[in-house]
């Protein structure tokens, strides 16, 4: 078709099933995929007379002026992809799997695109078709006869197809080469069942399909009667509702769907039913009597009724369940509330957030029938939609609304307006309960059924950032109102209501609510204007916790750190607001508190960050001063800078030299000495006074750390008996120190020729520090010869780092690369790779000294067997590739090695 003209048209839609999840697990690898799926379908459909034109994301849309053509293109096109397949083309992205939809009839034309119901008919049509499956619609199957060329026309029958009045009596394309067993259409057929009075859908239901199996599966179980669906407002569980009932409808005598939000009070139920029902109760009886005249129309026949929405009518919905439930045997009840009924012999099933695949899902169904040109298919928008669909925690209405503003903002601009999302996300059809209307009266529904003290607490529990505990609600969030010995049962009441979400994985249970939930109750104290007197409570509560711990703990212990760590969004939280309300000490003090963290944690450019700021700042005593000076010096360990490092730390020793944090800044104070031989001796002075430091305060941690840092010094020295008499005996305590302790340890083995020593010193280590030792194991494995064992040691060190990139492990995953070089005989890669290690920041890009000890072991090996030209070409051309060109070159080697062996 060379022009485009209107009229009767056949058209065929295409879609690859599943390419959304395909897109977050595979990304380039599906791109590619996609443009080779796009140039068969362009060459196929174009050569066939047909005409593009429109693309989907991951599908396309042709036109065809012959419905024989259109049904012979589409059987050729799937026949190149089963030929693709079989050339293993689409293993990248596990299989592609491409389903195909044809349907002819009058369609009209408007700015280069088709308009009219033929369109939404092959959409469906597609929509219901497996992978690899061709369907076409009664109109074609009748124009191409039994059979066209080769393909044969078989009937399936009449099926409803999402929101189609007219029912479709789909026909399947068979053809020789193709697959022709395929499970039933997505869309079960009509069949002959009982009466069904339920809502009809005017969108497409997305996800979910593994819910809608296992509540049909609870519904038509004869031992539960009464099952609720449990959610927020917003989560679908209506839709969710109907699509179960729907799904089993012809194992029940009727379905009936009884919308109980418009009710104000608990007897108009019993009339709202009876309307649902169809049962006639004559001129207006009273609510007995209509009751009467429910339970005698079920109970002689089987009944499935949906309740929707019975949270503020629960105690009488509980009730009524209850004695309908005794009268007929027959009936079973699929309710929806935000809460639980509590009547004997329910289940519940919580509904919460979409999955990601199904959230972008739902986004892109919604945005399209916003606007069919908008573009969402580019990676760009993709990663975009991503991001708009976990900011609102997944909440389909949320979700929806978002959508819908694609009518006129991109997605990018819908993204950058989500801090505003109770203003932004508003609108929508106005066909929606007026309860849908906007995403804060969704919310305003259920924060309307509170009572007083669940109010309070859910307001105030909004400061929390990252989740909280029990006792940190019993802290925080009393005043006059709530009496401590109440917050437990007002929690349990906000769980039970679906606003507050228990974790239970650990032996404390945690509560956390849904950002939008947060935010909204964010909104309500502010309202009631108690944000500054709650903020103050959690900033000091926080404050209090941490100074639960020792304070030489906080800094190298790992179980502190961890416990520490698991609060971070909370301590974060409490830091910007002293800062915000100018109580600059008091930020800075818990700052420096949690230095263990941001250095041990992974988040040291962030500490780096902050304690930069407050030590270059004004109004500290000197005390808290000093204490983000000795901080600072740590984190500036973690990132290599040696200069700030010591300076950082001499700084707090002379503003407080016998202060908390004195002992470590002694220690750091010492160990920026380590690449300067003319001043050991005074850095060993520097770790007694650690250690005397230490010891007046009763601080062991900081005692032990001095030790495990000085054992560095006498490696360096080649006074290895000395470094390995240091330190208690195993087992290993998880600490910062017993970590340095053990690789300095491990490089005295290694100098010494005791590979197997060097091993067992680091093996102690593995289990809390799995991304500080792989390069030490791997240079312990190449000294006993276990060259396979040493590259699967070097790939895992290079993965932890990619996922959590502390920067001096670079230049340890670097030592081990050049190992194996020079193990493999390449001499010249091996002095490349060292002088990438150090062409940054020299001798400051190793985390320690022992690692720099043992680099120049392997460079002076290598330069051995070079000619002093080929040394100092193959140096140069390290300086110019640098560190992290050269460690994602020198993985990407090891990883094709791995492939290479594993096949």
């Amino acid at each position: 078709m060379g022009e485009q003209v209107a009229g009767t048209l056949t058209f065929v839609f295409t879609d690859i099933e599943g390419s959304t999840r395909r897109w977050q697990r595979h990304g380039d690898a599906m791109r590619d995929a996609l443009e080779r799926h796009d140039s068969m379908a362009a060459d196929v459909i174009e050569g066939a007379g047909g005409r593009i034109f429109k693309h989907t994301g991951d599908g396309v849309c042709a036109v065809f002026g012959s419905s024989g053509a259109a049904v012979e293109a589409a059987v050729e096109l799937q026949r190149r992809l089963v030929a693709a397949a079989a050339a293993g083309e689409w293993d990248a992205v596990d299989g592609l799997a491409v389903r195909i939809g044809v349907h002819t009839g009058e369609a009209t034309t408007r700015d280069g695109d088709y308009f009219g119901p033929a369109l939404n008919r092959v959409a469906r049509i597609m929509a219901v078709a497996h992978g690899g499956q061709i369907l076409l619609s009664n109109a074609t199957a009748a124009l191409v006869g039994p059979a066209v060329g080769d393909v044969t026309i078989v009937d399936l029958g009449e099926h409803a197809l999402r929101d189609l009045d007219v029912p479709e009596r789909l026909h399947q394309a068979n053809a020789p080469g193709l697959p022709t067993d395929f499970p039933p259409a997505r869309v079960a057929p009509r069949r002959g069942g009982g009466a069904s009075r339920l809502p009809v859908a005017r969108t497409a239901f997305v996800g979910r399909r593994a819910d809608i199996e296992a509540v049909a599966a609870l519904v038509t179980d004869d031992a539960d009667p009464l099952v609720t669906l449990v959610g927020i407002g917003g989560t679908g569980k209506t839709r969710l509702a109907v699509e179960v009932a729907e799904s089993v409808r012809d194992r029940y005598d009727g379905v009936a769907f009884v919308d109980l939000a418009p009710l104000t009070d608990g007897g108009q139920i019993p009339t709202a039913m009876a309307a649902a029902l169809g049962i006639s109760v004559g001129g207006g009886p009273g609510a007995g009597a209509v009751l009467d005249a429910v339970v005698a129309g079920l109970a002689v026949r089987s009944h499935l009724v949906v309740l929707d929405n019975c949270e503020h009518l629960v105690d009488d919905c509980a009730e009524l369940v209850d004695m309908l439930l005794d009268a007929c045997p027959d009936v079973t009840v699929l309710a929806t509330s935000r809460e639980a009924l509590a009547v004997e012999g329910e289940r519940t099933w919580p509904v919460g957030s979409l999955p990601a695949d199904d959230a972008v899902a739902l986004f892109v169904d919604r945005a399209l029938a916003a606007d069919a040109r908008v573009d969402i298919t580019s990676p760009g928008a993709r990663a975009t939609v991503e991001e708009i669909c976990r900011r609102l925690d997944g909440i389909p209405l949320a979700i929806e609304l978002a959508a819908s503003r694609v009518a006129h903002l991109s997605p990018e601009e819908v993204a950058a307006r989500l801090d505003d999302r109770f203003r932004l996300l508003t609108g929508g059809r106005q066909r929606r309960a007026q309860r849908q209307q906007t995403l804060q009266a969704t919310i305003d529904w259920s924060h309307d059924l509170l009572d007083g003290g669940e109010r309070a607490l859910l307001r105030r529990a909004s400061v929390f950032a990252g989740g909280f505990t029990l006792e940190a609600a019993e802290r925080v969030c009393v005043e006059d109102d709530i009496d401590v010995r109440r917050v437990v049962d007002l929690l349990g009441a906000l769980v039970a209501k679906s606003l507050v979400i228990a974790d239970r994985s650990t032996a404390s249970t945690r509560y956390r609510m849904l950002e939008t939930i947060r935010l909204y109750a964010a909104d309500r104290l502010v309202e009631a204007g108690e944000a500054e007197r709650i903020r103050d409570a959690h900033a000091a509560w926080w404050r209090e916790w941490v100074e639960r711990f020792p304070a030489d703990e906080r800094c190298v212990r790992l179980d502190t750190v961890l416990a520490l760590e698991a609060e971070l969004d909370n301590l974060r939280a409490a830091i910007d607001w002293w800062q915000t309300s100018e109580r600059v000490e008091l930020a800075a003090d818990l700052t420096a508190s949690i230095a263990g963290v941001w250095s041990l944690g992974g988040y040291h450019e962030e500490g780096w960050r902050r304690l930069r700021e407050l030590c270059d700042g004004d109004g500290l005593a000197d005390d808290v001063r000093a204490r983000c000076l000795a901080a600072l010096a740590f984190i500036s360990m973690v990132i290599g800078d040696f200069a700030l490092m010591h300076d950082s730390a001499m700084r707090s020793i002379e503003i407080d030299p016998g202060g908390a944090y004195a002992p470590m800044a002694w220690s750091h104070a010492g160990l920026a000495l380590v690449f300067d031989p003319g001043r050991y001796a005074e850095a060993h002075n520097r770790f007694d006074e650690a250690r005397r430091a230490a010891t007046a305060r009763d601080h062991s941690a900081f005692r032990e750390g001095a030790d495990g840092v000085e054992a560095h010094f006498f490696v360096v020295e080649g006074r290895f008996d000395l470094a390995l008499s240091l330190g208690p005996p195993p087992p290993a305590r998880d600490s910062w120190a017993e970590l340095n302790l053990r690789l300095a340890h491990h490089a005295a083995h290694l100098l010494r020729g005791e590979p197997e020593c060097a091993l067992d010193a680091i093996e102690w280590l593995a289990a809390a520090w799995p991304e500080w030792i792989q390069a030490q194991r791997a240079l312990a494995l190449l000294d006993l010869g276990d060259r396979g064992g040493a590259r699967a040691a070097t790939l895992a060190g290079a993965r932890l780092f990619l996922e959590q990139p502390y920067p001096l492990l670079v230049a340890d995953t670097l030592v081990a690369f050049a190992a194996l070089a020079l193990h493999d005989g390449d001499a010249a890669r091996c002095v490349s790779i060292l002088a990438a290690t150090t062409a940054e920041r020299g001798l400051a890009s190793f985390r320690s000294p022992s690692i720099a000890m043992l680099s120049r072991r392997y460079l002076d090996r290598a330069r051995d067997r070079l000619t002093p030209e080929d040394y100092t070409a193959a140096r140069a051309a390290g300086r110019v590739a640098g560190s992290l060109a050269t460690f994602h070159a020198e993985l990407e080697r090891l990883e094709n090695e791995a492939m290479e062996v594993s096949a």
